[in-house]
């Protein structure tokens, strides 16, 4: 993509696909009080801020959307993971999500399905595709199509030039951020813009209808509500973001300790941070 070896790229398509991979029906993973959503949030969120950040674009203009429940409340599709945490059958979060996200600038990605749970060929199956003017990219499958004279050819393996982190390792990277070595690689307006997705994606009235967004990363609640909670997970949040979200009023941690909060800045903007409630079963201790 840096290097402009497909053109200018208009559409990206990302998808992660399971046969049967619900965790731990009646645990919390399947409980909107506890975890805020399904699958959406589990993995699908994962791949929409990948698909956004290859592309280098998260202003995002408008999103269309829907999830569905078709598989959990009936008690099929459960995966292995989260079994030893249930503790009744209940299942009121989405077990599939799709979404069609138009950028600024033109470009589009479909977010064509985000499951947890469907009748398919293979057991489990994840890509981002990238199309662009003068070629393609399969990203898990290592591939560049594209056209060289009157031949088309499939490149495996194509030359991506130096990697931007060499250690290829998130906590490499964090602890480096902390000691000034490196710039984080996302910034607090990108992972906004991913959240405000995630809220269109799921807001009641919105659910296959287009909503508008700002057009740029620092994009409002599709409500045009400001947030007063929000649920965080391995995010440094600092004084600063205290000062920005001047509404905030719970902090929920999706993690078992508090060491990633500026906790005196959030007493001093009258925000109560708390761990979200089962998270630290035994099987997470």
């Amino acid at each position: 993509m840096a290097q402009g070896r497909i053109g200018r790229a208009y559409h990206c398509k990302t998808y992660w696909r399971r046969r049967a991979g619900i965790p731990g029906i009646g645990s919390w993973f399947t409980r909107k009080s506890l975890s805020g959503g399904g699958w959406l949030l589990d993995t699908g969120v994962h791949m929409l801020d990948n698909a956004l950040f290859i592309l280098d674009n998260f202003a995002v203009h408008s999103v269309t959307g829907a999830t569905y429940r078709e598989f959990g409340p009936s008690g099929a599709g459960e995966g292995g993971y989260g079994l030893s945490e249930r503790t009744e059958t209940a299942f009121d979060v989405d077990d599939f999500a799709t979404a069609m996200i138009k950028l600024a600038g033109g470009a589009t990605v479909l977010l064509i399905d985000a499951v947890w749970a469907m009748h398919n060929e293979r057991r489990s199956e994840m890509n981002i595709e990238l199309y662009g003017s003068e070629g393609a990219i399969d990203t898990y499958g290592d591939k560049l199509f594209r056209r060289q004279g009157s031949e088309y050819h499939a490149i495996e393996g194509p030359d991506a030039g130096p990697l931007t982190y060499p250690h290829t390792s998130r906590f490499h990277h964090f602890v480096n951020v902390i000691l000034g070595r490196e710039e984080p690689c996302v910034t607090l307006e990108q992972a906004l813009a991913v959240q405000c997705v995630i809220d269109a994606i799921y807001a009641p009235a919105a659910n296959g209808k287009e909503v508008l967004l700002s057009g740029d990363a620092a994009c409002e609640t599709p409500a045009g509500e400001p947030a007063r909670e929000i649920a965080v997970n391995k995010a440094q949040i600092t004084g600063a973001i205290f000062e920005a979200l001047t509404t905030l009023r719970l902090m929920a941690i999706t993690a078992t300790g508090y060491n990633n909060v500026d906790l005196e800045a959030a007493h001093a903007a009258g925000v109560t941070v708390s761990s979200v409630a089962a998270y630290a079963t035994p099987r997470h201790s």
